[in-house]
């Protein structure tokens, strides 16, 4: 089935990240995302696809953009680790992007810092978003371990940086708006699943909310992994899990198979169907493991971490470094797209019955997998598969072809439900 995407663009990068420095922003009004890519010789790149109208026969041409910003407060010789970013605002556009970084002696200040760049004057000022006035707007946090993964979660309405660190914890920052600035804070209450240290260095942690709960998986150095079940809005309700592998876990993710309800166009008054939440799809959990090969967790809030299958062959390309889940064929079904060190990308789907999982095709890549994205970066309504490498930036896109006869079928079914709605 790899033959149903097609290359449509590669981004050369002159120097390689790592499996941290990785981001995206998605404009509101354009849903066109932009991958940024930082490098570890401290360069930040903006990549973009961007739809031009010409004379051809499909009316349009992906024009490719990449665009080099300049951050303040990352000077010469600093090392950069991670990297982060999230829209403050659920109606427009107010970014914030995380970038940690290590000085080396020859800056003159060596030390480790989370930089946090932010636009404040776009949103009091009501100016149209730009990244390069956001890139010199920084607040820095000098931190006193080693950073690591840098993601975020919501907490209460409230968007909060999560840093794993080489003291074995999980870091919070959580903004202060009245200050307009940032600053560590206590789990407490807020996030009582990293109140305690980990044994070993958290490489990875991912979140995910289903049916009124927050579950949150962390990976370690040492092997260990955390899984956290959480009631929100009742602390005393936290429960663990652990599971020990033999080498470090080097991502998690939290999944359902069945992709989120689609919204019908406003144009079709077709009433709206919300599942309760003893209706919604189980929670899976898959696990890359350095040493062996990776396992999925089938349905956390009723099995735990009892029910688990090894993904075949998902350990001979050398380590598994990603995961992303993508419905790549529009089947309305998740696929599991793992990136290797060994420069192969795995997609697994699910059997029929619904417990096992296989290897659907592979693919082969000119450098070993950093990240993998399943974004929208044309901005045309049809999400791209992105493999960031060693090397540089593919886009995989499907076919035209394959995208015409869903949209029919989708189509179809539409003016059915409408009929149906109609009638009743």
């Amino acid at each position: 089935m790899s033959e149903n995407l097609l290359d449509a663009h590669t981004f050369s990068l002159d120097w390689q990240g790592n499996i941290y420095t990785v981001a995206t922003i998605t404009q509101h009004m354009s849903h066109t995302t932009k991958l940024i890519v930082a490098t570890l010789n401290r360069k930040v790149f903006c990549l973009e696809l961007s739809m031009s109208h010409c004379a051809r026969p499909c009316g349009c041409v992906v024009v490719p953009q990449t665009q080099e910003l300049q951050f303040t407060y990352i000077p010469s010789g600093a090392e950069i680790i991670s990297i982060d970013a999230f829209n403050r605002s659920k109606v427009g556009d107010d970014f914030v992007i995380g970038v940690t970084i290590i000085k080396s002696a020859e800056s003159g200040s060596p030390g480790q810092y989370l930089n946090i760049y932010s636009d404040w004057d776009s949103v009091t000022d009501c100016r149209e978003f730009e990244l390069e006035n956001l890139a010199q707007s920084c607040f820095s946090l000098p931190l006193e371990f080693i950073p690591y993964q840098l993601t975020h979660t919501e907490v209460e309405e409230l968007t909060v940086w999560l840093l794993g660190g080489s003291d074995r914890k999980v870091h919070i920052y959580s903004e202060d708006k009245a200050k307009h600035m940032y600053q560590e804070v206590e789990p407490g209450d807020l996030l009582p699943e990293f109140c305690n240290s980990f044994p070993s260095v958290p490489l990875w942690t991912d979140t995910a909310m289903q049916g009124g709960y927050r579950v949150t998986a962390t990976g370690c150095e040492c092997g260990l992994l955390v899984v956290t079940s959480l009631k929100l809005g009742s602390p005393a309700s936290l429960q663990t899990w652990y599971k020990e592998f033999d080498g470090p876990l080097t991502c998690t993710k939290l999944f359902s198979v069945t992709p989120p309800v689609i919204s019908s166009p406003p144009c079709l008054t077709i009433p709206q169907v919300t599942s309760p939440p003893h209706h919604l799809p189980p929670l899976h959990l898959c696990v890359t493991h350095s040493l062996g090969p990776t396992q999925v967790f089938h349905d956390l809030l009723t099995n735990g971490l009892s029910n688990s299958i090894q993904l075949t062959q998902s350990n001979t390309h050398d380590m598994a470094t990603t995961i992303c889940v993508a419905d790549i064929n529009l089947t309305g079904q998740h696929r599991l797209v793992l990136g290797t060190y060994g420069q192969e990308l795995l997609v697994y789907k699910q059997t029929d019955n619904g417990t096992d999982w296989e290897l659907e095709w592979s693919r082969s890549l000119p450098a070993p997998v950093l990240g993998v994205r399943w974004v929208d970066m044309t901005g045309d309504g049809l999400r791209e598969l992105v493999v960031i490498t060693s090397r540089g930036v593919q886009v995989l896109q499907n076919q035209l072809d394959l995208v015409k006869e869903v949209t029919l079928d989708r189509l179809k079914k539409l003016v059915e439900l409408k009929k149906g709605a109609e009638a009743s």
